[in-house]
């Protein structure tokens, strides 16, 4: 309930997202030998430039044209970046939904199969990792001593660290299992990939490469800033800077990486050398709403707000998906309405469970039941005596939804004619008759996109329906006289490059199903192309270069 009510809570805010015009201004300088330098300004006179309107970015363009430049500040540093910790339930299921595209509970199937033992060409089966429900990022000795050496003989010293790294476990950890790693370190994923299925091999790549990269020397990253400043004739001062990074010493990125490391370099510029402008670029963007929750980001806020434990997080999600109070699309978690009027009618009449530090308190509490602090006899009166006078005053004042439906709609029942009222069911909402139980009679409940089916000969009507896992797909209205289905919306467009009949939506744009290429800005009515022509003026990112003001 408490993750339903976070992700109604992030709905709300993006719905209430106002968005506000930003403009940032960069400029390119050369050096007396021709090489060229971007750099963002960052400074008006000592304070960050607070830039809302193409106007004044026009206005500030001119005044940066009139001032000469020179390098003002060279500053070179060595950053360390350690390696990430062995993984947690929770990191493993975070990183696996980012980079292998799992869901939580097909990570913890997998991890499962591999924690109990795959055959890999031997006699018996093995165990390819440690036990994968843990919040400890501690490792047995004989584990790292065992790593050590792997890096040396297969690496080389120099990625050996002087001391062996160790990872600070967080306070609400219990510690009762060390974190996930392979059973056995000489077993690289090239040793066993020929006996795994693909998905089996790739999460086992992901914890092996993570767990040896835990055990491995920093990475050396050589950071140069360079600031340019230049004087206007109004006297006003503005300062550019430009940063550039280079991978002196790869370290743990050697074996593990979550996001590529890659190198930018810049020219090697000297304090005081005299710089010349070339042009200058401003670009518009809008502030943006916070994103929608992802599997892996509503399992990292369960985590850090000390909402359930390892073996939870999977289920939780897998929950909420089935019961219809979350849509899955494109990765995203969308409540429903039915969880938008659920969240609301528990939160107002249960304001005690319904906190979201309710979960984190009572695993305090039963922590020092453990410990022999606290006695549970205690806990559970301090709890009940006001879950049941919540309880009482719920059975009179909360509405029944089940009985009263989720919202009216315009329909009216053809057989009595009352109004239809939208109501859920084990497969998703539907419309049914107010009058029931006197009348039950029912419909379902499309979502109409207002697209035309786009098979040849079909007069149906393309609707969005949810499985029972809360992913959306796409199908006509006709089914099943139609087979048309889809997992991406379909849109009325026409492919310009093979003249298939219809496009789907993509997270760039339109795309084309058959050919698999990518279509942009494709207009075919005549009378959406005045509000197209707007928005692309609206949000496109406008060059504005100095020769052309």
């Amino acid at each position: 309930s408490v993750a339903v009510r976070l992700l109604c809570e992030r709905e709300e805010e993006i719905e209430r997202f106002v968005p506000e015009e930003r403009w940032s201004i960069s400029a390119v300088f050369k050096d007396d030998r021709g090489r060229t330098l971007e750099a963002v300004l960052c400074h008006i006179n000592g304070k960050k430039p607070e830039i809302d309107n193409e106007k004044l970015a026009v206005r500030i363009a001119e005044q940066i044209r009139e001032s000469s430049y020179s390098v003002s500040k060279v500053t070179k540093t060595q950053i360390k970046r350690s390696p990430y910790p062995p993984f947690t339930t929770s990191t493993l299921q975070q990183v696996a939904s980012y980079n292998l595209r799992f869901s939580p509970a097909k990570t913890m199937k997998i991890a499962q199969d591999l924690y109990e033992g795959q055959d890999i060409g031997t006699n018996d089966r093995v165990g390819l990792i440690t036990y994968m429900r843990t919040d400890s990022t501690r490792i047995a000795k004989e584990a790292q001593l065992s790593a050590r050496k792997w890096i040396r003989e297969n690496l080389g010293k120099d990625f050996v660290p002087a001391r062996i790294p160790e990872y600070k476990n967080k306070k609400t950890s219990q510690d009762a299992h060390e974190g996930i790693r392979p059973t056995r370190v000489e077993l690289s994923p090239e040793k066993v990939k020929d006996y795994l299925s693909p998905d089996h091999y790739k999460l086992y790549d992901l914890i092996w490469r993570r767990f040896i990269s835990s055990q491995m020397a920093k990475a050396i990253i050589d950071k140069v800033s360079i600031d340019i400043e230049g004087v206007s004739s109004s006297r006003r001062k503005y300062r550019f800077k430009a940063e550039g990074r280079r991978v002196e010493f790869p370290g743990f990125l050697k074996i593990y990486q979550e996001r590529k490391e890659k190198d930018h370099s810049i020219p090697s510029l000297q304090e005081g050398e005299i710089l010349k402008l070339d042009k200058i670029i401003s670009r518009q963007s809008f502030t943006q709403p916070p994103p929608r929750y992802t599997e892996a980001t509503l399992i990292k806020t369960l985590e850090e707000k000390g909402i359930g434990r390892p073996s939870t997080y999977a289920p939780i999600i897998s929950t909420i998906q089935q019961r219809g109070y979350v849509r899955w699309v494109k990765g995203k978690l969308i409540p429903t309405s039915l969880a938008k009027i659920v969240n609301i009618l528990l939160v107002s009449n249960f304001p005690t469970v319904m906190d979201v530090g309710f979960t984190a308190r009572m695993e305090e509490g039963l922590d020092e039941i453990e410990q022999g602090r606290k006695k549970w006899t205690n806990l559970v009166k301090d709890f009940y005596q006001r879950f049941q006078q919540d309880l009482e005053k719920a059975k009179i004042n909360m509405k029944n939804i089940k009985e009263e439906g989720l919202e009216s709609s315009s329909m009216i029942c053809e057989k009595c004619g009352r109004k239809m009222v939208v109501k859920v069911g084990r497969f998703g909402e539907f419309l049914a008759c107010s009058g029931y139980p006197e009348c039950k009679n029912t419909k379902p409940l499309n979502h109409r996109l207002g697209v035309k089916c786009p098979m040849p000969g079909c007069d149906g009507e393309i609707v969005e329906k949810i499985t029972r896992k809360g992913k959306s797909f796409y199908t006509c209205t006709r089914y099943p006289d139609c087979k048309f289905i889809s997992w991406e919306e379909p849109v009325n467009e026409t492919c310009p490059y093979c003249n298939f009949s219809y496009l789907v939506k993509t997270n760039n744009g339109l795309k084309c199903p058959k050919c698999g290429k990518s279509v942009k800005n494709t207009i075919t009515r005549e009378e959406d192309l005045k509000g197209v022509i707007h928005q692309i003026v609206k949000l496109r990112k406008v060059q504005i270069e100095a020769d052309s003001l």
